[in-house]
């Protein structure tokens, strides 16, 4: 799934990548010319206008100064570019794409964020704050909602590694919540009669799909794929290395196990929930305090008890998502507490859904982590309602992951 990644240099000077006229090839596959591309201008012209020597950009914009001057010998000499940076050969789709050295690649994607993610004195560098943005390693369970908080993750924090999880498939009916699924969604009945995939109908895992248009956008990401959801047997696989967890999940029984496990191994965890027009968010600070409640104002005792029972019907459903996110989400007027209080007719089986509200809850959870890992602070519990534009918060404020600390621990 990660696309092979060939240093352009050394490719072609030992023949595992040699020009044709009709394109490149790469060992012994031919890859022609309509399915080679080069984001390495785009990159490096992008950087040329953003870059800025004046203040406190000169550093950055000498950095890439060298690198450009590199690049320009580079096409003195040869002609071409053609041997700089990084090819990634993507097996699935044929494509082989030229990418700038890793440390430009990253710069141009982050670049435009500024500074606007500093500590709460505002007294960080620009590239300490790029340091420990490198260092988070979140795990997200759950990737309808949660793969637009993972592309929000990538555009605001742009780790170098993370951990995605999710059995399901994706539908169609997946579209008005997750971005960028197109053709790409389904494989060809050729690729399913070879046994390419392990689905049905050609229907492609969630985090296999997210994970291949990451890679798409960034080939040096490292990314860990549990196309089998967050299972009991593999949780502490997923949970190894992760030092922020995502819960979006839909399993009750699994929303309470990965708690449990992330309290364990005291690991920060933050559970999202879209209900209609609006988004909650909960922080469980098991970093800081491994005996604090699974879900803030209710015991696990109670909690429990109430999951055993929810898969019995939709009011247990909901006794136990009140108990777990509060009741308050059924209670905001409007279109989602009328049909989930069966005033208005049902017309999916599913709990509905809004594409917009998925959205906004993903800019705002990346945007949350990201100040948190800059050190501030929080509420346990905050909603921010997008009918009138509000934002409630509830219980107490949860520190913020002090950067000296962060730094050390990861």
């Amino acid at each position: 799934m990660k696309p092979i990644l060939i240093d352009a240099k050394t490719a072609f000077k030992n023949k595992i990548l040699e020009r044709q006229a009709d394109g490149i090839k790469y060992k012994n596959i031919l890859v022609p010319s309509s399915h080679i591309y080069s984001k390495v201008q785009a990159t490096m012209y992008g950087l040329n206008d953003g870059l800025v020597a004046a203040e406190n950009g000169g550093d950055l914009r000498s950095l890439f100064d060298k690198e450009m001057i590199k690049l320009s010998k580079l096409f003195e000499t040869t002609g071409d570019i053609r041997e700089y940076g990084t090819y990634a050969y993507y097996a699935r789709t044929g494509d082989l794409v030229q990418y700038a050295p890793l440390e430009m690649n990253r710069l141009a994607m982050v670049a435009s964020n500024s500074s606007l993610y500093l500590d709460p004195q505002m007294k960080m560098s620009y590239p300490k704050s790029q340091e420990i943005f490198r260092k988070i390693h979140p795990g997200v369970m759950g990737l309808s909602v949660g793969s637009n908080i993972v592309k929000a993750i990538m555009q605001v924090i742009r780790p170098d590694c993370l951990s995605i999880a999710d059995p399901a498939m994706f539908k169609a009916t997946n579209q008005n919540r997750v971005t960028g699924l197109s053709y790409n969604l389904m494989l060809l009945s050729e690729q399913q009669q070879q046994g390419n995939n392990e689905t049905i109908y050609g229907l492609r895992n969630k985090a296999e799909v997210l994970a291949e248009q990451l890679y798409g956008e960034d080939p040096y990401v490292n990314i860990s794929v549990f196309k089998d959801g967050v299972t009991l047997k593999n949780m502490d696989k997923f949970l190894k290395n992760v030092n922020i967890v995502i819960d979006v999940a839909d399993s009750t029984e699994y929303k309470l196990a990965l708690a449990q496990k992330a309290r364990e191994q005291e690991i920060r965890y933050i559970r999202i929930t879209d209900a209609g027009d609006s988004v909650w968010m909960d922080i469980r600070p098991f970093d800081l305090d491994k005996n604090i409640s699974i879900s803030p104002d209710i015991s696990d005792q109670k909690l429990f008890e109430l999951e055993e029972s929810a898969s019995r019907s939709r009011e247990d459903f909901f006794r136990f998502a009140d108990a777990l996110v509060g009741d308050k989400h059924r209670k905001i007027p409007g279109e989602f507490n009328a049909l989930v209080n069966g005033k208005l007719p049902k017309y999916v089986a599913s709990i509905p859904q809004s594409g917009a509200t998925t959205m906004v809850g993903g800019g705002w959870c990346a945007n949350t982590i990201a100040r948190m890992f800059m050190g501030h602070k929080f509420h346990e519990r905050m909603v921010f309602d997008m009918r009138n534009t509000k934002v409630e918060t509830f219980f107490k404020e949860v520190p913020g992951l002090v950067v000296g600390e962060v730094l050390e621990a990861i």
